[in-house]
């Protein structure tokens, strides 16, 4: 009883150690900005728009800034949501704001992703406390295989955080993910140059947090939620009320199975007794 209310109650650890309060306060200031300032530019696009947009980047983005609102709480454990943020931001800068910027030829948009883009490539590699990501998500043993209890061990959580079931499942969304996600990480090596390839280097920012998310499925979470959110926005903004109206591109139908399905996949997946008692039960991170 009293380790069960202790782990209800605590926030996951990973032997990573505590974070000074300094870097706390930096990685809740980047969230802070994240959520507010970048979504103050990119929610209104998910209620102002052509009637046949497609809608994944403002979708992918808003999700992204509404979920960061969670870091203000917990910095450490919402952590792969800014390794995310620093992985697509130097996937698009060497794959495609690079090369259009040294060969001067690229889209309108050119002139606000670049600068955009740029600026969290220089300053996330000293936001992310590097000690901590590399203890965590590479050194740290990952979570367990099989059960060194009866059978009955598979399908119970016992004294653990989840199931052993569940954590298989959890694989195999990621595993999903990795072989789905793979034809558009391959466009990040072909593709058109004028391409403007915020899309494919979003998606390939989340491919590569497939692949932690396959040996580390508790603390890839975030990933989860954050797919969640901004799937079911693109269904509420953009599928539904196209597909309802009839006014949506030859992309819809491929997008409602691909994007629109995958809240209820999600909804089936996540460990939603973790998530209370992680991202919501447990007490934030100190302020002081």
């Amino acid at each position: 009883m009293g380790s069960t209310a202790s782990r209800a109650v605590t926030a996951p650890t990973t032997g990573g150690g505590e974070l000074s309060l300094l870097r706390l306060n930096i990685l809740r200031t980047v969230y802070a900005l994240i959520a507010f300032a970048e979504g103050s530019i990119v929610f209104p696009d998910l209620f102002v728009h052509a009637p046949d947009a497609r809608g994944v980047i403002p979708s992918l983005l808003s999700g992204f800034c509404l979920i960061c609102v969670l870091g203000l709480r917990y910095p450490r454990q919402m952590l792969p949501l800014l390794l995310f943020e620093m992985a697509w931001k130097y996937i698009w800068f060497f794959a495609f704001g690079l090369p259009q910027w040294l060969s001067g030829q690229h889209q309108a948009t050119f002139a606000d992703d670049f600068p955009a883009i740029t600026f969290g490539v220089v300053l996330m590699p000293f936001v992310i406390p590097w000690g901590y990501a590399w203890r965590t998500y590479v050194k740290a043993s990952g979570d367990r295989w099989r059960s060194s209890g009866s059978a009955a061990g598979i399908w119970k959580r016992g004294d653990h955080e989840v199931s052993l079931i569940r954590l298989y499942v959890m694989r195999a969304i990621a595993l999903l993910g990795i072989w789905g996600l793979l034809p558009t990480v391959e466009a990040l090596v072909v593709h058109a140059p004028l391409d403007r390839g915020v899309h494919k280097a979003l998606i390939g920012g989340l491919w590569l947090m497939a692949v932690f998310a396959f040996r580390y499925p508790l603390k890839m979470v975030p990933i989860l939620l954050f797919e969640m959110t901004w799937k079911l926005l693109w269904l509420l903004a953009f599928g539904l009320p196209q597909w309802s109206a009839g006014t949506g591109s030859a992309q819809l139908r491929e997008d409602l199975w691909a994007i629109g399905a995958f809240p209820v996949v999600c909804a089936l997946v996540i460990p939603w007794g973790y998530v209370w008692r992680h991202y919501v039960k447990a007490p934030g991170e100190r302020w002081r």
